[in-house]
């Protein structure tokens, strides 16, 4: 079997995150490592940005079930957020709160993930 790389997420003790790659066995390399390097880049550039526009253009499914973890995450911030009428005036001053019971459910959809 060929190695490959796919992108993870990892959580760390203080509750941070980091994404980077991570070697597994593969029958095939199907990744287009050209794009999933730009991405990392990007992350360390400003992973706030780069999860909010990937919460917006959609993601691909070949992903590792920890970084679609991350983005289902930040997609649950994006979806509340758009709902709050304040964005179009307070923008970058914004204060949200996300419905207790949303966030449990999210915490219990998490997988097993280093961190």
């Amino acid at each position: 079997m060929d190695k490959t790389k796919e992108l993870i997420a990892i959580i760390k003790p203080n509750g941070n995150f980091e994404i980077d790659f991570d070697e597994k066995r593969s029958k095939s390399n199907i990744q287009d490592f050209g794009y999933y390097e730009d991405l990392l880049k990007s992350f360390r550039e400003d992973k706030y940005e780069t999860l909010f526009l990937l919460g917006l253009e959609g993601y691909d499914q070949s992903l590792s079930i920890s970084f679609r973890y991350l983005l289902d995450s930040c997609l649950l911030f994006i979806k509340e957020l758009s709902r709050d009428p304040a964005i179009e005036f307070l923008r970058e001053n914004i204060t949200m709160e996300i419905n207790e019971a949303k966030v449990e459910e999210q915490i219990e959809k998490a997988p097993y993930m280093i961190g």
